[in-house]
């Protein structure tokens, strides 16, 4: 169903579009037009250079508009179906999930979209007066629509996530956007040779970009040469367009979003689950994938003391890289006793055995090892020193994802529990118990240094500044701490396995149930 077609687009737009509305956005806009240009052009003393300030400051709002605005119409399309009461309509409309969310996709920025489109002339006159080719205006529009897509499909799945998960979709999108705004900057791109991708980059490319292709050289590195040079990034040896990577990027994140809004757009939502575990793991290995794959700190990119001179320094970069979205996915794929206790009536019992009382800790360890997989081989194709010990990478590896393991399990097994919030309870536990950790081996003994009983033990991400050097010489100590967290992961899958029995159905329960409904 095309968008304008779809009953859920039309209806937003006959909400938003009334007539003296656009009427007052169209005056509004060509006031702001006119008064700015006209101020501009007056306090300029003569310059010439004041159309490309008013180009500038009218695609910055043009952003803001669509990228801000709409995204805040979009991160409230679904929530707000809730205060008017109207939330089971999207469960008992005929529409399909992907009609319904490409209709609250387009239709809730739509306002947005018409408040940006009343702008266009304005840029165009800014453009020709700049002197500058219309095509860049065309590719910073490429720009700001793949932009506004992508964070409109975050404000959705953050509208849909509202009452369950809204802290941590919205810490998400800041995340993402101070990252997006910081990439924009004019500063060096930490290793990765990939060009600004924050929304705000569209005025850049308007006034200084270029559709050529330029190898990264250091004589180039002056002011005109790094605004030539950044419209060029390098994925796995090949020299692409910038422009093309932005939409391409910007465009499978707003995929990405979709597919979480039509899988739980018309699911309970106390059973809403944002990914199944193979799309949380493709959605991390996509994440590498886009990492490695941009990541050149020897291709003519000048060298910073902060990034890698050596193989081993790079792979413990994306060790420390990955432990937030390995923490991230493990957090994703909990389950509520509700779900549980779904799964436990459809499934029969002995379907779950040891492997399930792990979860998710499970598939956090298999994403460990895929994302490996395709991490190492690319940094070893990669122009670095070769001194990577193989014995401390692998244990650096697999003590960090114990831990995480650890710690997921402790999680599920709390959200099982028949508490108030459970999951804060949690977050309380777990933090109160790093904090003193922390304290006792920053207090322990600090004049012979770190003590590596109490670091494997307790702080086991001291492991990520260990040297060969340090490492063996402390060989035993470090593998007695591995023991120790595979010996608490093993507790707390216990303790989950044990709920998992409480909540699953004898039979004799399935017999009283099932014996009315067939006399019926």
């Amino acid at each position: 169903m095309l968008p304008w077609s779809n009953p859920e687009y039309i209806r937003n737009c006959r909400a938003q579009l009334r007539p003296g509305r656009m009427l007052l956005v169209i005056l509004l806009s060509a006031l702001f037009s006119v008064v700015v240009a006209y101020a501009m052009a007056k306090s300029s003393d003569g310059r010439t250079l004041w159309p490309r300030d008013y180009l500038s400051l009218v695609l910055n709002l043009q952003t803001l508009v669509l990228v801000g605005g709409g995204t805040v119409a979009t991160g409230l399309s679904v929530f707000r179906e809730k205060e008017r009461n109207t939330f089971d309509f999207q469960r008992v409309t005929q529409l399909s999930s992907l009609e319904l969310a490409t209709g609250k996709l387009f239709g809730g920025p739509v306002l947005a979209y018409f408040a940006t489109l009343c702008l266009v002339p304005a840029a165009t006159y800014g453009v020709v007066a700049a002197d500058l080719p219309l095509s860049r205006l065309a590719g910073g529009y490429a720009l700001l629509l793949a932009s506004a897509l992508a964070f409109h499909a975050l404000g959705l799945l953050y509208s849909m996530g509202a009452t369950r998960s809204s802290t941590g979709i919205a810490g998400v999108v800041l995340a993402l956007f101070a990252v997006g705004v910081a990439s924009a900057r004019d500063y060096d791109r930490w290793g990765l040779s990939l060009g600004p991708i924050s929304p705000m980059a569209v005025q850049q490319f308007v006034l200084h970009g270029t559709w050529k292709v330029l190898p990264w050289s250091k004589p180039m590195r002056g002011y005109e040469g790094f605004f030539a040079q950044q419209w060029t990034d390098t994925f796995f040896g090949l020299s692409l367009p910038h422009v093309g990577v932005f939409v391409l990027l910007y465009g499978s994140l707003a995929i990405w979003c979709l597919l979480a809004v039509v899988r739980n757009l018309k699911k309970d939502p106390a059973v809403i689950e944002l990914y199944s575990p193979v799309q949380s793991v493709a959605l991390l290995l996509y994440l590498n994938l886009v990492v490695v794959g941009f990541y050149s700190p020897s291709e003519a990119l000048p060298a910073y003391d902060y990034q890698p001179q050596t193989l081993f320094g790079a792979v413990q970069l994306f060790l420390a890289c990955n432990l937030i979205p390995l923490y991230v996915l493990g957090l994703a794929l909990l389950r509520n006793r509700e779900q549980v206790r779904r799964r436990l009536h459809n499934r029969p019992s002995a379907g779950f055995d040891w492997l399930e009382a792990g979860w998710p800790a499970a598939c956090t360890v298999a994403a460990a090892v895929l994302v490996g997989l395709l991490v190492v081989p690319r940094l070893e194709a990669i122009d670095l020193p070769h001194d990577l010990d193989p014995a401390l990478a692998l244990y650096q590896a697999m003590l960090l994802v114990v831990v995480i393991a650890r710690d997921l399990c402790f999680f599920q097994w709390m959200n099982l529990r028949r508490t108030s919030r459970p999951l804060i309870l949690a977050t309380i536990l777990l933090g109160s118990f790093y904090v003193s950790s922390a304290l006792i081996v920053s207090f322990s003994e600090p004049w012979k240094g770190p003590n590596p009983y109490l670091e494997s033990i307790l702080m086991p991400v001291g492991v990520l500044r260990l040297t060969p050097a340090e490492w063996h010489p402390a060989r035993m100590e470090w593998y007695l701490g591995f023991a120790v967290q595979v010996a608490l992961t093993a507790v707390f899958a216990a303790l989950h396995y044990r709920a998992l029995a409480d909540l699953r159905p004898s039979p004799a329960n399935t017999e009283r149930t099932v014996m009315p409904q067939s006399a019926v």
